[in-house]
This record gives C-alpha cells, sequence and structure tokens, in this order.
C-alpha cells in the first residue's frame, strides 16, 4: 500500500446541552446576548466523538502470480480523496426573545474518485485503468487515469 495522505479528525457525535431560561434574580447571574441584551437560554454543542479520514492518494495493489507462473492476477484500489466540504447541521437556540442563534454542527464530506479493478496481466505489460471523471465545478471536468506496469516476474521456480 503507498499513501500520501493528510489526517483530517472531525467529530462524528455531539453533546447539545440546553438549560432552563436564567433567572433574573440577584442570586443568579444572567448570560444575555450582547446583541439584543436579554436574558437567554443557555445552549452549547459539545463534540463527544472524533473520528479520522485520510485526504490524499491512496494506492491499494495486490499482484498474485499464476498457478502456471505465466501471468499475474491483479487487484487494484486506487483513491484519490479530497479536502472536505463542510456542510452545519447546526441548530438554532432560542433566546427569551422571540430571537434564536446559531449552534454549529459541522460535518464533512469528502470526495472521492477511484479505480478498482480486478484484471490479469502478462508480466512486462502495462495498463491503463479509467476512472470516473470529475465534476467540472472541481477541476475542469478531467478523468483520472491510472497507467500500471508489472515488472520484475521470473517464471523460474525450483
Amino acid at each position: 500500500m503507498t499513501k500520501a495522505v493528510t489526517e483530517y479528525i472531525y467529530p462524528t457525535d455531539f453533546d447539545l446541552k440546553i438549560e432552563s431560561p436564567v433567572s433574573t434574580n440577584s442570586q443568579s447571574t444572567a448570560f444575555t446576548n450582547s446583541l439584543h441584551s436579554q436574558n437567554c437560554v443557555l445552549s452549547a454543542v459539545e463534540p463527544t466523538e472524533f473520528t479520522m479520514r485520510e485526504v490524499g492518494s491512496i494506492v491499494q495493489m495486490t499482484p498474485t502470480l499464476t498457478l502456471d507462473c505465466r501471468l499475474v492476477d491483479l487487484e487494484l484500489i486506487v483513491q484519490f480523496v479530497s479536502d472536505p466540504i463542510w456542510k452545519d447541521y447546526g441548530v438554532k437556540a432560542p433566546l427569551a426573545t422571540p430571537s434564536r442563534y446559531d449552534l454549529p454542527m459541522e460535518q464533512p464530506f469528502f470526495p472521492v474518485r477511484s479505480v478498482d479493478v480486478k484484471t490479469t496481466v502478462k508480466p512486462g505489460r502495462t495498463m491503463v485503468f479509467v476512472g470516473g471523471g470529475l465534476s467540472q465545478k472541481e477541476s475542469g471536468n478531467k478523468t483520472l487515469l491510472v497507467f500500471v506496469t508489472v515488472n520484475g516476474v521470473s517464471a523460474d521456480i525450483q
């Protein structure tokens, strides 16, 4: 396996904490929204679980010599994972007034281009695998090409 990646660690679970509206008596401290100067519901979004995703190029290749030692069974998995696109699934927490404020809960989407092939090839031959095209928005409608040459196979087994 060959990798040229960056690890992205991101939250997968969130704990949403909401408390009752703050009392305005002199025994408690009121939390006020600086924009509205109103008492509000205390709320927080706290990430509780995290996971990791590798972004970059990941190549897995498994060559297996056939029983007659003339061909190579090749399993090839190539992935190009792009930087994440973040989408906010947050909530709007209520204030004491009809206003609300944002509590963000962002989640990543990882665009992936990949080639997953099982084939048989003669040693010394070069194969070209064509992967799915990229969208026009991402890279001008390019196509993924992977070139593989099987070399160094010897049938001289005693």
